[in-house]
């Protein structure tokens, strides 16, 4: 029953890597019309087809690095989803049930930071949010990391942990990497399809 989920994302990921190797082409950059392009919009795109020295372009190193973000902040939370609660019973001697309600209660609060990534934005830009973000997050796993075996009433550990990684961390940190996500500026065309995925610039990262 444990290793269920791990069986159904092999298989989903296999299918996934399957469609993107053989019906998805390489991202197309269509440009606008010169005639409606700013001079700055300009200098920005040209600096942006730029070939770095691993050889591909800024615009594409950004879209990388924004994948590499989003693998850093979504794998801190994923390891608690499945070990969570195990570490919980296993280390600190709780039961199932108040885990749960630990981790149900963090999460409601992750929620209420959800909801304030607009007025967030307002006083931070993603790069604060995101460093922020996995900075409080790499804080609740080292309050794990610290654990002694003859520690007395350690469970508070656990409490700081899931608090800090359910209820601050992630919701922002891994939110914020997904605006990135969202101004940024990729086409892909689907072979079969001829599926068009249109996102804006990623102006923050050129």
């Amino acid at each position: 029953m444990f290793t269920a989920p791990a069986y159904f994302m092999s298989v989903v990921v296999a299918i996934t890597i399957f469609l993107v190797r053989f019906y998805f082409k390489d991202p197309i950059r269509v440009a606008p019309n010169k005639d409606s392009k700013s001079k700055k919009r300009e200098a920005i795109e040209d600096h942006a087809s730029r070939k770095t020295w691993i050889g591909l372009t800024v615009y594409d190193c950004c879209i990388l690095g924004c994948m590499m973000l989003n693998v850093a902040t979504k794998g801190s939370i994923s390891s608690f989803e499945t070990l969570g609660v195990s570490i919980a019973e296993s280390h600190f001697a709780m039961s199932s049930a108040w885990a749960g309600t630990i981790v149900a209660s963090c999460g409601t609060v992750g929620v209420m930071a959800l909801l304030s990534m607009g007025y967030l934005s307002r006083y931070f830009t993603d790069i604060q949010l995101i460093s922020g973000g996995m900075i409080v997050t790499a804080t609740g796993i080292m309050s794990l990391t610290a654990v002694r075996e003859n520690e007395i009433n350690a469970s508070w550990r656990f409490f700081v942990a899931i608090f800090l990684i359910y209820a601050i961390g992630y919701p922002i940190g891994h939110t914020a990497v997904i605006g990135l996500f969202s101004k940024s500026k990729c086409i892909c065309w689907s072979r079969r399809y001829n599926l068009v995925v249109v996102m804006n610039q990623c102006s923050n990262g050129l």
